[in-house]
Protein backbone atom coordinates (compact mmCIF):
# COMPACT_ATOMS: atom_id res chain seq x y z
CA UNK A 1 0.00 0.00 0.00
CA UNK A 2 2.85 2.36 0.26
CA UNK A 3 2.76 3.42 -3.45
CA UNK A 4 -1.32 4.36 -2.97
CA UNK A 5 -0.83 7.53 -1.77
CA UNK A 6 1.64 9.02 -4.49
CA UNK A 7 -0.55 6.99 -7.21
CA UNK A 8 -3.85 9.53 -5.17
CA UNK A 9 -1.90 11.94 -5.26
CA UNK A 10 -0.91 11.64 -9.24
CA UNK A 11 -4.95 10.97 -10.18
CA UNK A 12 -5.54 14.40 -8.76
CA UNK A 13 -2.94 16.11 -11.12
CA UNK A 14 -4.17 14.20 -14.05
CA UNK A 15 -7.54 15.43 -13.12
CA UNK A 16 -9.35 12.02 -12.28
CA UNK A 17 -11.23 13.55 -9.78
CA UNK A 18 -10.09 12.42 -6.51
CA UNK A 19 -10.54 15.56 -4.13
CA UNK A 20 -9.83 13.10 -0.67
CA UNK A 21 -8.76 10.65 0.66
CA UNK A 22 -11.77 9.38 2.08
CA UNK A 23 -11.05 5.42 1.70
CA UNK A 24 -10.56 3.76 5.40
CA UNK A 25 -7.36 1.50 5.17
CA UNK A 26 -9.89 -1.70 6.08
CA UNK A 27 -11.84 -0.98 3.05
CA UNK A 28 -9.13 -0.34 1.01
CA UNK A 29 -7.04 -3.66 2.15
CA UNK A 30 -10.78 -5.68 1.02
CA UNK A 31 -10.36 -3.92 -2.26
CA UNK A 32 -7.02 -4.46 -2.92
CA UNK A 33 -7.43 -8.13 -2.03
CA UNK A 34 -10.19 -8.60 -4.36
CA UNK A 35 -8.65 -6.99 -7.10
CA UNK A 36 -5.09 -8.65 -6.63
CA UNK A 37 -6.86 -12.16 -6.73
CA UNK A 38 -9.56 -11.47 -9.25
CA UNK A 39 -12.52 -12.15 -7.27
CA UNK A 40 -14.62 -9.79 -9.76
CA UNK A 41 -18.28 -10.67 -8.47
CA UNK A 42 -17.17 -9.81 -4.84
CA UNK A 43 -15.42 -6.84 -5.98
CA UNK A 44 -18.47 -5.26 -8.12
CA UNK A 45 -20.93 -5.80 -4.89
CA UNK A 46 -17.97 -4.16 -2.57
CA UNK A 47 -17.62 -0.71 -4.96
CA UNK A 48 -21.34 -0.90 -5.97
CA UNK A 49 -21.78 -0.63 -1.93
CA UNK A 50 -18.87 2.32 -0.98
CA UNK A 51 -18.65 4.03 -4.07
CA UNK A 52 -19.16 7.58 -3.60
CA UNK A 53 -20.11 6.68 0.50
CA UNK A 54 -16.58 6.02 1.61
CA UNK A 55 -14.31 6.06 -1.51
CA UNK A 56 -13.89 8.39 -4.43
CA UNK A 57 -13.67 6.68 -8.16
CA UNK A 58 -10.07 8.29 -8.04
CA UNK A 59 -9.19 6.29 -4.64
CA UNK A 60 -10.58 3.23 -6.54
CA UNK A 61 -8.45 3.71 -9.25
CA UNK A 62 -5.61 4.11 -7.32
CA UNK A 63 -5.78 1.10 -5.75
CA UNK A 64 -6.67 -0.68 -8.88
CA UNK A 65 -3.42 0.79 -10.16
CA UNK A 66 -1.21 -0.60 -6.95
CA UNK A 67 -2.00 -3.85 -7.35
CA UNK A 68 -2.10 -4.31 -11.17
CA UNK A 69 -6.06 -4.96 -11.75
CA UNK A 70 -6.79 -3.84 -15.38
CA UNK A 71 -10.30 -4.81 -15.50
CA UNK A 72 -11.49 -2.89 -12.73
CA UNK A 73 -9.40 0.27 -14.35
CA UNK A 74 -11.28 0.08 -17.62
CA UNK A 75 -14.21 -0.48 -15.39
CA UNK A 76 -13.27 3.38 -13.94
CA UNK A 77 -12.42 4.52 -17.41
CA UNK A 78 -15.49 3.37 -19.14
CA UNK A 79 -17.51 5.19 -16.13
CA UNK A 80 -15.03 8.11 -16.83
CA UNK A 81 -16.27 8.41 -19.82
CA UNK A 82 -20.14 7.77 -19.84
CA UNK A 83 -21.13 10.62 -17.10
CA UNK A 84 -18.74 12.62 -19.21
CA UNK A 85 -20.41 12.56 -22.01
CA UNK A 86 -24.05 12.16 -21.23
CA UNK A 87 -26.08 14.11 -18.44
CA UNK A 88 -29.29 11.95 -18.37
CA UNK A 89 -27.95 8.44 -18.13
CA UNK A 90 -30.34 7.24 -15.61
CA UNK A 91 -28.16 5.00 -13.66
CA UNK A 92 -25.92 5.93 -10.72
CA UNK A 93 -22.11 5.66 -10.91
CA UNK A 94 -21.78 2.88 -8.45
CA UNK A 95 -24.36 0.45 -10.24
CA UNK A 96 -22.51 1.49 -13.45
CA UNK A 97 -19.27 0.59 -12.24
CA UNK A 98 -20.40 -2.98 -11.08
CA UNK A 99 -22.03 -3.60 -14.50
CA UNK A 100 -19.23 -2.71 -16.51
CA UNK A 101 -16.81 -4.82 -14.19
CA UNK A 102 -19.03 -7.93 -15.12
CA UNK A 103 -18.66 -6.96 -18.49
CA UNK A 104 -15.63 -7.06 -18.81
CA UNK A 105 -15.06 -9.98 -16.54
CA UNK A 106 -18.16 -12.41 -16.30
CA UNK A 107 -19.92 -11.85 -19.90
CA UNK A 108 -17.19 -13.07 -22.26
CA UNK A 109 -17.61 -16.82 -20.34
CA UNK A 110 -21.17 -16.76 -20.41
CA UNK A 111 -21.95 -15.39 -23.77
CA UNK A 112 -21.07 -18.28 -25.62
CA UNK A 113 -24.75 -20.03 -24.15
CA UNK A 114 -26.27 -16.83 -23.00
CA UNK A 115 -26.98 -13.51 -24.87
CA UNK A 116 -29.64 -12.12 -22.81
CA UNK A 117 -28.46 -12.50 -19.35
CA UNK A 118 -31.68 -11.66 -16.24
CA UNK A 119 -30.50 -10.10 -13.11
CA UNK A 120 -31.10 -13.31 -12.01
CA UNK A 121 -28.48 -15.18 -13.89
CA UNK A 122 -25.94 -12.25 -13.03
CA UNK A 123 -26.47 -10.78 -9.84
CA UNK A 124 -26.75 -7.09 -10.38
CA UNK A 125 -29.26 -5.25 -10.86
CA UNK A 126 -29.79 -4.10 -14.39
CA UNK A 127 -29.84 -6.95 -17.22
CA UNK A 128 -27.37 -7.29 -19.47
CA UNK A 129 -28.00 -8.42 -23.19
CA UNK A 130 -25.30 -9.23 -26.09
CA UNK A 131 -25.32 -9.66 -29.62
CA UNK A 132 -23.59 -11.91 -31.33
CA UNK A 133 -23.11 -10.75 -34.56
CA UNK A 134 -21.69 -7.28 -34.12
CA UNK A 135 -20.36 -8.45 -30.79
CA UNK A 136 -21.45 -5.35 -28.82
CA UNK A 137 -23.20 -5.71 -25.21
CA UNK A 138 -25.59 -3.67 -23.63
CA UNK A 139 -26.96 -2.44 -19.89
CA UNK A 140 -30.76 -2.64 -19.85
CA UNK A 141 -32.05 0.69 -18.17
CA UNK A 142 -35.97 -0.12 -18.12
CA UNK A 143 -36.10 -0.61 -14.18
CA UNK A 144 -35.33 2.98 -14.12
CA UNK A 145 -38.43 5.28 -14.57
CA UNK A 146 -35.84 8.06 -15.92
CA UNK A 147 -34.85 5.62 -19.12
CA UNK A 148 -38.77 5.68 -20.68
CA UNK A 149 -38.33 6.81 -24.05
CA UNK A 150 -41.95 6.49 -25.83
CA UNK A 151 -43.86 4.01 -26.99
CA UNK A 152 -44.87 3.41 -30.69
CA UNK A 153 -47.71 1.48 -32.29
CA UNK A 154 -45.70 -1.78 -31.54
CA UNK A 155 -43.00 -0.89 -29.86
CA UNK A 156 -41.96 0.32 -26.18
CA UNK A 157 -38.43 2.59 -25.74
CA UNK A 158 -36.42 2.74 -23.13
CA UNK A 159 -33.12 4.00 -22.87
CA UNK A 160 -30.17 1.84 -22.76
CA UNK A 161 -26.05 1.74 -22.22
CA UNK A 162 -24.15 0.60 -25.15
CA UNK A 163 -20.97 -0.63 -23.56
CA UNK A 164 -17.91 0.22 -24.61
CA UNK A 165 -14.75 1.06 -22.52
CA UNK A 166 -13.60 4.03 -24.75
CA UNK A 167 -16.87 5.65 -25.57
CA UNK A 168 -19.67 3.81 -23.75
CA UNK A 169 -22.92 5.64 -24.61
CA UNK A 170 -26.77 5.48 -23.82
CA UNK A 171 -29.25 4.34 -26.96
CA UNK A 172 -32.58 3.90 -27.07
CA UNK A 173 -33.82 0.17 -26.76
CA UNK A 174 -36.89 -0.35 -29.63
CA UNK A 175 -38.36 -3.84 -28.26
CA UNK A 176 -41.16 -5.38 -29.59
CA UNK A 177 -43.24 -8.88 -30.29
CA UNK A 178 -44.36 -9.06 -33.59
CA UNK A 179 -41.52 -9.44 -36.47
CA UNK A 180 -39.83 -7.25 -37.61
CA UNK A 181 -37.66 -8.58 -40.38
CA UNK A 182 -38.31 -6.56 -43.32
CA UNK A 183 -37.59 -3.41 -40.80
CA UNK A 184 -34.47 -4.52 -39.26
CA UNK A 185 -33.32 -5.77 -43.20
CA UNK A 186 -33.93 -2.07 -44.18
CA UNK A 187 -32.48 -0.53 -40.95
CA UNK A 188 -29.17 -2.83 -41.76
CA UNK A 189 -29.35 -1.66 -44.91
CA UNK A 190 -29.31 2.20 -44.28
CA UNK A 191 -26.94 1.62 -41.34
CA UNK A 192 -24.48 4.97 -40.91
CA UNK A 193 -26.40 6.66 -43.90
CA UNK A 194 -26.56 10.41 -43.68
CA UNK A 195 -30.14 11.46 -42.36
CA UNK A 196 -31.06 8.12 -40.91
CA UNK A 197 -31.78 7.28 -37.48
CA UNK A 198 -28.54 4.52 -36.89
CA UNK A 199 -28.94 0.82 -36.06
CA UNK A 200 -26.48 -0.43 -33.53
CA UNK A 201 -27.36 -3.70 -33.20
CA UNK A 202 -30.72 -5.98 -33.57
CA UNK A 203 -31.80 -8.90 -31.15
CA UNK A 204 -33.91 -11.80 -30.28
CA UNK A 205 -34.96 -13.15 -26.91
CA UNK A 206 -37.47 -15.74 -25.02
CA UNK A 207 -39.48 -14.81 -21.76
CA UNK A 208 -42.44 -16.80 -20.34
CA UNK A 209 -42.49 -18.84 -24.05
CA UNK A 210 -42.98 -15.44 -26.04
CA UNK A 211 -40.44 -14.31 -28.38
CA UNK A 212 -39.21 -10.55 -28.08
CA UNK A 213 -37.22 -8.49 -31.11
CA UNK A 214 -35.25 -5.49 -30.06
CA UNK A 215 -33.27 -2.83 -32.36
CA UNK A 216 -30.66 -1.17 -30.51
CA UNK A 217 -30.65 2.92 -31.96
CA UNK A 218 -28.85 5.81 -31.69
CA UNK A 219 -30.57 8.18 -29.03
CA UNK A 220 -32.04 11.74 -30.32
CA UNK A 221 -32.72 14.06 -27.14
CA UNK A 222 -35.06 15.61 -27.05
CA UNK A 223 -36.52 13.39 -29.33
CA UNK A 224 -39.44 13.80 -32.18
CA UNK A 225 -40.28 16.45 -33.48
CA UNK A 226 -43.96 16.02 -32.19
CA UNK A 227 -43.40 16.05 -29.11
CA UNK A 228 -40.91 19.19 -29.27
CA UNK A 229 -44.04 21.23 -30.71
CA UNK A 230 -45.92 19.74 -28.27
CA UNK A 231 -43.79 21.21 -25.34
CA UNK A 232 -43.42 24.78 -27.77
CA UNK A 233 -40.21 24.60 -28.14
CA UNK A 234 -38.90 27.48 -30.23
CA UNK A 235 -36.57 27.30 -33.01
CA UNK A 236 -34.83 29.57 -34.68
CA UNK A 237 -34.70 29.92 -38.51
CA UNK A 238 -31.26 28.84 -38.51
CA UNK A 239 -32.35 26.01 -36.89
CA UNK A 240 -35.44 25.13 -39.00
CA UNK A 241 -32.95 25.19 -42.05
CA UNK A 242 -30.80 22.96 -40.63
CA UNK A 243 -33.34 20.57 -39.75
CA UNK A 244 -35.20 20.81 -43.21
CA UNK A 245 -31.82 20.07 -44.69
CA UNK A 246 -30.83 17.34 -42.92
CA UNK A 247 -34.39 15.69 -42.90
CA UNK A 248 -34.12 15.89 -46.75
CA UNK A 249 -30.60 14.74 -46.96
CA UNK A 250 -32.44 11.56 -45.02
CA UNK A 251 -35.05 11.20 -47.80
CA UNK A 252 -32.10 11.32 -50.34
CA UNK A 253 -30.03 8.35 -48.31
CA UNK A 254 -33.86 6.67 -48.95
CA UNK A 255 -34.35 7.45 -52.49
CA UNK A 256 -30.92 6.61 -53.45
CA UNK A 257 -30.82 3.10 -52.46
CA UNK A 258 -34.89 2.20 -53.87
CA UNK A 259 -35.94 2.71 -50.89
CA UNK A 260 -39.44 4.53 -49.96
CA UNK A 261 -39.94 5.15 -46.16
CA UNK A 262 -43.83 5.31 -46.58
CA UNK A 263 -44.46 6.66 -42.93
CA UNK A 264 -43.21 10.37 -42.80
CA UNK A 265 -44.73 12.70 -39.58
CA UNK A 266 -43.83 14.60 -37.02
CA UNK A 267 -43.40 11.94 -34.69
CA UNK A 268 -40.83 9.93 -36.59
CA UNK A 269 -38.64 13.42 -37.51
CA UNK A 270 -36.16 12.81 -34.47
CA UNK A 271 -33.96 15.85 -33.48
CA UNK A 272 -30.73 16.51 -30.99
CA UNK A 273 -28.83 19.27 -30.21
CA UNK A 274 -25.58 19.07 -31.21
CA UNK A 275 -23.85 21.55 -29.40
CA UNK A 276 -23.58 22.78 -25.65
CA UNK A 277 -25.24 26.16 -26.40
CA UNK A 278 -27.64 23.78 -28.36
CA UNK A 279 -27.48 26.29 -31.83
CA UNK A 280 -26.76 24.00 -34.02
CA UNK A 281 -29.40 20.76 -34.26
CA UNK A 282 -29.32 17.07 -35.91
CA UNK A 283 -32.32 15.59 -37.69
CA UNK A 284 -32.97 12.33 -38.73
CA UNK A 285 -35.67 10.17 -39.78
CA UNK A 286 -36.68 7.73 -37.89
CA UNK A 287 -38.93 4.19 -37.80
CA UNK A 288 -38.29 2.50 -40.83
CA UNK A 289 -40.75 -0.26 -39.80
CA UNK A 290 -43.00 0.24 -43.23
CA UNK A 291 -39.75 1.58 -45.41
CA UNK A 292 -39.40 -1.25 -48.41
CA UNK A 293 -37.76 -1.26 -51.78
CA UNK A 294 -39.17 0.51 -54.63
CA UNK A 295 -39.95 -2.75 -56.49
CA UNK A 296 -42.56 -3.51 -53.89
CA UNK A 297 -44.30 -0.61 -53.39
CA UNK A 298 -47.73 -1.05 -55.65
CA UNK A 299 -51.47 -1.02 -54.58
CA UNK A 300 -50.51 -0.41 -50.96
CA UNK A 301 -50.53 2.47 -48.24
CA UNK A 302 -48.01 5.18 -49.29
CA UNK A 303 -48.04 6.48 -45.62
CA UNK A 304 -48.76 5.62 -42.49
CA UNK A 305 -50.69 8.56 -41.22
CA UNK A 306 -53.57 9.25 -43.85
CA UNK A 307 -53.14 13.23 -43.09
CA UNK A 308 -50.05 13.11 -44.62
CA UNK A 309 -51.48 11.05 -48.14
CA UNK A 310 -50.73 13.33 -51.30
CA UNK A 311 -53.59 14.03 -53.72
CA UNK A 312 -52.19 10.75 -56.23
CA UNK A 313 -52.06 8.71 -53.16
CA UNK A 314 -55.79 8.73 -52.32
CA UNK A 315 -56.20 6.54 -55.37
CA UNK A 316 -53.10 4.30 -54.35
CA UNK A 317 -54.58 1.98 -56.75
CA UNK A 318 -53.78 3.58 -59.87
CA UNK A 319 -50.28 4.73 -58.20
CA UNK A 320 -47.06 3.50 -59.95
CA UNK A 321 -43.64 2.99 -58.09
CA UNK A 322 -42.02 5.85 -58.33
CA UNK A 323 -45.25 7.83 -56.97
CA UNK A 324 -44.33 6.74 -53.59
CA UNK A 325 -41.15 9.18 -53.83
CA UNK A 326 -43.28 11.11 -54.52
CA UNK A 327 -45.63 10.91 -51.74
CA UNK A 328 -42.27 10.46 -49.50
CA UNK A 329 -41.64 14.35 -50.48
CA UNK A 330 -45.01 15.27 -50.25
CA UNK A 331 -45.21 14.05 -46.35
CA UNK A 332 -42.24 15.38 -45.71
CA UNK A 333 -43.38 18.75 -47.34
CA UNK A 334 -45.74 18.75 -44.66
CA UNK A 335 -43.72 18.34 -41.83
CA UNK A 336 -41.82 21.65 -42.92
CA UNK A 337 -45.15 23.29 -43.16
CA UNK A 338 -45.85 22.61 -39.43
CA UNK A 339 -42.34 23.40 -38.68
CA UNK A 340 -42.14 26.79 -40.44
CA UNK A 341 -45.17 28.51 -39.99
CA UNK A 342 -45.78 26.43 -36.53
CA UNK A 343 -49.08 24.82 -37.11
CA UNK A 344 -50.74 21.83 -38.87
CA UNK A 345 -51.35 22.35 -42.16
CA UNK A 346 -54.75 23.40 -42.86
CA UNK A 347 -55.81 20.52 -45.76
CA UNK A 348 -55.18 17.78 -43.09
CA UNK A 349 -58.29 16.95 -42.04
CA UNK A 350 -60.34 14.73 -40.65
CA UNK A 351 -62.45 14.11 -44.36
CA UNK A 352 -58.95 12.56 -44.94
CA UNK A 353 -59.62 9.26 -42.40
CA UNK A 354 -63.42 9.07 -43.72
CA UNK A 355 -63.74 5.96 -45.01
CA UNK A 356 -67.18 6.59 -46.31
CA UNK A 357 -66.00 9.64 -48.50
CA UNK A 358 -65.68 8.17 -52.14
CA UNK A 359 -62.02 8.45 -53.18
CA UNK A 360 -62.64 11.43 -55.97
CA UNK A 361 -64.65 13.11 -53.75
CA UNK A 362 -61.44 13.28 -51.14
CA UNK A 363 -59.01 13.58 -53.75
CA UNK A 364 -60.92 16.69 -54.74
CA UNK A 365 -61.56 18.59 -51.26
CA UNK A 366 -58.22 17.79 -50.73
CA UNK A 367 -56.86 19.94 -53.99
CA UNK A 368 -59.36 22.50 -53.24
CA UNK A 369 -57.95 22.97 -49.72
CA UNK A 370 -54.01 22.91 -51.01
CA UNK A 371 -54.79 25.71 -53.38
CA UNK A 372 -56.64 27.67 -50.84
CA UNK A 373 -53.52 27.44 -48.70
CA UNK A 374 -50.74 27.47 -50.89
CA UNK A 375 -51.59 28.51 -54.60
CA UNK A 376 -51.46 32.51 -53.64
CA UNK A 377 -48.34 32.41 -51.73
CA UNK A 378 -46.74 30.18 -54.22
CA UNK A 379 -47.13 31.93 -57.06
CA UNK A 380 -46.06 35.51 -55.07
CA UNK A 381 -42.77 33.82 -54.38
CA UNK A 382 -42.01 32.39 -57.78
CA UNK A 383 -42.74 35.57 -59.41
CA UNK A 384 -39.85 37.42 -56.79
CA UNK A 385 -36.43 38.02 -58.12
CA UNK A 386 -35.03 37.79 -54.34
CA UNK A 387 -36.16 35.88 -51.40
CA UNK A 388 -35.29 36.26 -47.96
CA UNK A 389 -34.11 33.14 -46.20
CA UNK A 390 -37.18 32.69 -44.95
CA UNK A 391 -39.13 33.32 -47.85
CA UNK A 392 -36.48 31.00 -49.73
CA UNK A 393 -37.68 28.48 -46.98
CA UNK A 394 -41.57 28.57 -47.38
CA UNK A 395 -40.32 28.65 -51.69
CA UNK A 396 -38.83 24.99 -50.69
CA UNK A 397 -42.22 23.44 -48.80
CA UNK A 398 -44.79 25.05 -51.22
CA UNK A 399 -42.42 23.41 -54.01
CA UNK A 400 -42.62 19.95 -52.29
CA UNK A 401 -46.28 20.35 -51.53
CA UNK A 402 -47.71 20.85 -55.48
CA UNK A 403 -50.41 19.09 -56.38
CA UNK A 404 -48.79 17.35 -59.61
CA UNK A 405 -45.81 14.92 -57.97
CA UNK A 406 -43.61 15.44 -61.09
CA UNK A 407 -43.62 19.50 -59.97
CA UNK A 408 -42.04 18.84 -56.69
CA UNK A 409 -38.99 17.80 -57.42
CA UNK A 410 -36.28 14.72 -56.33
CA UNK A 411 -34.99 14.61 -52.87
CA UNK A 412 -31.87 14.58 -54.19
CA UNK A 413 -32.56 18.21 -55.54
CA UNK A 414 -34.60 19.75 -52.97
CA UNK A 415 -31.76 18.48 -50.53
CA UNK A 416 -28.87 20.81 -52.47
CA UNK A 417 -31.71 23.62 -52.46
CA UNK A 418 -32.19 23.33 -48.80
CA UNK A 419 -28.42 23.27 -48.17
CA UNK A 420 -28.07 26.50 -49.83
CA UNK A 421 -30.78 28.00 -47.43
CA UNK A 422 -29.28 26.50 -44.51
CA UNK A 423 -25.98 27.91 -45.47
CA UNK A 424 -27.36 31.43 -45.89
CA UNK A 425 -27.19 34.11 -43.04
CA UNK A 426 -29.98 36.04 -44.33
Amino acid sequence: MGNVFQLLCLSLVMGLGVLSAKCSPKLEKKISHLAKSRKYRQLGVVVRKNLNKKCTLGELDAIASSVGCKKLRDAIFATRRLYGTHRNVCIRRPQFLQDALFTLTKLPSLRKSYSYLTRKQTGLRDTIEYDPHTKKAFILLDRHKRAWVGKGYKKRVNKAILFDIKNPKVVARAEQSAPMKEEIKVCKKMRNTPGVINMQASTTYSKNRQTFRTLYLDLYEPGSLKHALAKKKKFTLTQVTQIMHRLLVGLKSFHSRKIVHRDIHIGNCFISKSSKKGTKIDAVLADLGRAMSIKKAKGIPPQGAKIYYSPESIEMEKMRHKDYFASDIYALGCVFYQLLFKKQAPWQGTYLRDRTLPAEKKREMLVQELNRACEKKWSYLKGKKQLSRRQAAQYLVFKMLQVDPKERGSASSLASIAKAIAQRSR
